[in-house]
């Protein structure tokens, strides 16, 4: 597969500007590998405008290997997740224990189109959790509904 003729001329004068920069490389000289041991020269900054500008790809039919990041891996797969919409009905303080025991209840049919449907599906349920983290304490308040997200751990 041959590389896209604008992709190459795009790196072309990427590298011309870091030739303007560095006399003793001249494109007219280029040769195989020369574009990996440029790239590896760059700066951090540098290499990501490349990485933006074209795919990993196209930079691995120039003979460029860039390494894997964050920005150019594929998305995640998405997990198999169940989602429940749960009421807090219940928070508990236990003397002498800084934290309180917080319990929810799967929410009923209200009326609302939403939780008509989550009660179509988890009619009843429970949930109870001791929380001792004042920051984590302060997200919950007494009869507010909360979704509950469950993903398998691997």
């Amino acid at each position: 597969m041959k590389p896209n003729a604008i992709a190459v001329a795009v790196l072309l004068l990427l590298f011309a500007d870091a030739s303007a920069h560095d006399p003793s490389i001249a494109i007219d000289r280029l040769k195989p590998g020369e574009l990996q041991a440029w790239f590896d020269s760059l700066p951090p900054s540098e290499k990501q405008d490349v990485r933006r500008k074209f795919t990993v790809a196209e930079l691995k039919q120039w003979g460029i290997d860039v390494p894997q990041t964050k920005c150019n891996q594929p998305p995640p797969r998405r997990e198999a997740m169940v989602r429940g919409k749960f009421k807090l009905a219940k928070i508990t303080e236990n003397a002498g224990a800084p934290g309180k025991q917080l319990m929810f209840s799967a929410v009923c049919n209200d009326g609302t189109p939403e939780n008509e449907r989550f009660h179509r599906y988890t009619p009843t349920g429970t949930l109870e959790m001791y929380v001792d983290s004042p920051g984590a304490l302060e997200q919950f308040k007494l009869g507010t509904e909360y979704y509950l997200d469950f993903t398998p751990c691997k």
